[in-house]
């Protein structure tokens, strides 16, 4: 938890906060007593260690989701949202939509391990939660499961170094549709609906979805992209900080290994 505050304090510092110390305390305190009123009474003590007791109400791996809710706070308060979680994995674990989830937000949940979207329908009953592969193409692949879930994925290379590194067994592939992710936001998006926040861990993939989006057309208001590097010069030479700068999009954040983006309309 330690390296999470301090990995949350070099974030604030880069989205340029003075006193980021006194300002982040602050805010805690206004998300826990915001919890207090959102969160029903008799789920309140499930939560009580990650949330009400904790130094850093957080969900996600590293703190990511307390820090977006930062910005997002500072921009527009705490008042409920939309999100976009494309290989959602898990409805709570490893989540950066969960807090969101508890603030109030509803969402679109979208994960090609079937036994990950039934946990989504169980947790998370008021989202629309979808089992398909995303894709810049109709079609249908091999989906590569590795058993917990972290890792899983279309990409056969991607899932061999995971499962090597990790000493785990790669079960039978399973063919799963995926949809082009355009068309995913056609038919699942609520009409009128604009999307707060766009969550994408494809697992190898992301680069083919984010070139594909009509960012134009959807413009998320952040962007959090899961990526794995030594330092932030690792990401800027990435493909899609390419891409997602080409569109107006700034990094804000980074929590390894989250890339956080605001588009140029946003204010953090």
């Amino acid at each position: 938890m330690q390296q999470c505050l301090e990995k949350l304090l070099i974030a604030i510092s880069i989205s340029g906060l003075s006193q980021p110390m006194l300002h982040y305390q602050q805010f805690i305190n206004q998300l826990k007593a915001h919890l207090q009123q959102t969160v029903p009474k008799k789920e309140q003590k499930a939560y009580q260690q990650r949330v009400f007791d904790a130094m850093l109400p957080s969900f996600s791996g590293f703190g990511e989701d307390a820090h977006l809710l930062h910005i997002i706070h500072r921009r527009r308060g705490l008042h409920p949202g939309f999100y976009v979680d494309l290989g959602a994995f898990d409805p709570i674990s490893h989540s950066n939509t969960f807090l969101l989830h508890l603030l109030g937000w509803k969402g679109l949940n979208v994960d090609a391990n079937p036994r990950c979207i039934e946990e989504f329908k169980s947790k998370r009953p008021k989202d629309i939660n979808i089992h398909a592969g995303v894709s810049d193409r109709e079609e249908t692949l091999p989906f590569f499961n590795v058993g917990i879930g972290l890792g899983s994925s279309f990409n056969e290379e991607w899932v061999k170094n995971i499962a090597a590194k990790h000493n785990r067994t790669i079960h039978n592939a399973q063919e799963t549709y995926c949809y082009p992710v355009n068309t995913l936001l056609e038919e699942y998006l609520p009409e009128g609906t604009h999307i707060d926040v766009l969550d994408i861990d494809l697992e190898g993939n992301d680069a083919r979805v984010i070139k594909a989006l009509d960012w134009q057309k959807y413009r998320p208001s952040f962007v959090l992209i899961e990526h794995h590097a030594d330092s932030i010069q690792e990401v800027l030479e990435t493909e899609f900080y390419t891409n997602l700068s080409d569109q107006g999009y700034k990094i804000i954040a980074y929590l390894a290994p989250t890339v956080i983006f605001s588009a140029s309309t946003v204010q953090p």
